[in-house]
């Protein structure tokens, strides 16, 4: 995969968000017209702000507001937040075992953690979300400069620490979004998003091959028109794979991957050929958790 970023100015072509989204106005985005690092210690410091922004947020919210029904199907603002400690939990003991930071075995408590702690007061169990998330920029703040490529245990398969932690940035924002919408609080739409942008192309390869149209049926070019100015490219796959190309803002590949909203407030904003590979392409692409 290459990726390469470029600094034109921002929403030159770019719809702007539908207000079904609920998206933070784009005068509100943050970020420098400059691209910033994509490394271990920029997706490090965006797990963290992204994590202190949901708990302010959700501090002003209700123990009413805890019981409301979610963007994700079935689960309420409170059982999402269960959920978002339980991954952590998870994602703590992944780090632990394979580095042995810490003796403590976690996964029986993150397996129950949802059906138990969802009776608690929505106040408790946001400091339980701080005091978790906390403990795992930690854990990954400890780790020495090599394990970043180290594989170690997940849910679906083993994955790389940095992929893990890049996961976790993911959740979060998808989680806050299952959160905010229902209770009219605007999401942050930011270059911080760029991991989600990856995440969804990336996948991609895994997603064909669950559809049986094979890893390297295409050669993917995504270019999506930067929160901050400029461009977000991404290419996975080689000649002489068939070519697809897919553009747009980011806002709209990002919330068309979640699946959280009518597919047409996003997809409708996406450019790409109207051939079986590309409009596959972007189906499998709607597949974020």
């Amino acid at each position: 995969m290459t990726d390469a970023d470029s600094v034109a100015p921002a929403f030159e072509r770019a719809s702007l968000p539908p207000l079904i989204l609920r998206l933070a106005e784009v005068g509100t985005w943050t970020g420098s017209r400059e691209r910033r690092a994509r490394d271990w210690d920029q997706l490090q410091d965006d797990l963290e702000s992204m994590s202190d922004e949901l708990v302010r947020d959700l501090t002003k919210i209700t123990a009413e507001d805890g019981s409301t029904q979610s963007l994700c199907k079935d689960w309420s603002v409170r059982d999402v937040l269960a959920h978002l400690v339980s991954g952590d939990l998870r994602a703590t003991e992944a780090l632990t075992t394979t580095f042995g930071q810490s003796a403590v075995t976690l996964g029986v408590v993150a397996r129950n953690l949802v059906a138990a702690e969802v009776r608690d007061p929505l106040g408790s169990l946001l400091r339980r979300f701080g005091e978790v998330r906390r403990r795992l920029l930690t854990v990954a703040a400890n780790l020495p400069p090599t394990a970043v490529s180290v594989y170690v245990p997940w849910v679906a398969g083993e994955i790389s620490v940095f992929a893990l932690v890049q996961s976790r940035v993911m959740e979060t924002w998808i989680h806050g979004w299952d959160m905010r919408w229902p209770l009219k609080i605007a999401q942050p739409f930011d270059d911080r998003c760029w991991w989600l942008a990856d995440i969804g192309v990336r996948h991609v390869p895994y997603a064909l091959r669950l559809a049986n149209a094979g890893s390297d049926s295409c050669n993917l070019h995504v270019r999506l028109d930067g929160v901050a100015g400029g461009s977000w490219n991404r290419m996975i796959g080689l000649p002489p794979a068939r070519p697809v190309s897919i553009s747009g803002p980011a806002w709209a590949w990002v919330t068309w991957a979640s699946r959280r909203v009518p597919a047409q407030a996003s997809a409708k904003h996406l450019s790409y050929a109207s051939d079986d590979l590309a409009s596959l392409v972007v189906e499998t692409a709607r597949s974020f958790a």
